[in-house]
């Protein structure tokens, strides 16, 4: 039997995750053109010819425009840590601009 403390955790990971979800639903109603716009790009890039298919399924196609901030592109992703992590460099060569990529509202 699961203690409060476990119950506690496990629904604050379920509400986390509605967050989420409800945060990308808006970005992919308000921001569809400028996401579109990406997702062009990001297709033209060599990208699709350094990673394999799935890869870029998993990876950069879910991508979404959330704003600029300065100079930089803020984008959203679930996994947006390992996004970052590993093909944050390829995003920004492909857009030609330094690029944040995050998993929340912009604070």
């Amino acid at each position: 039997m699961a203690t409060p403390v476990q119950e506690d955790t496990a629904a604050a990971k379920i509400k986390r995750q509605r967050i989420i979800e409800q945060f990308q639903d808006s970005l992919e109603k308000k921001n569809a053109k400028q996401t579109r716009r990406l997702q062009e790009c990001l297709s033209k890039s060599d990208i699709k010819e350094r990673i394999n298919e799935g890869s870029y399924s998993a990876w950069i196609a879910p991508l979404l425009f959330i704003e600029m901030q300065g100079d930089t592109v803020v984008l959203f992703h679930k996994q947006y840590d390992w996004v970052q992590k590993y093909y944050g460099y390829m995003i920004e060569e492909a857009i030609g601009k330094k690029v944040k990529i995050i998993n929340k509202a912009v604070e």
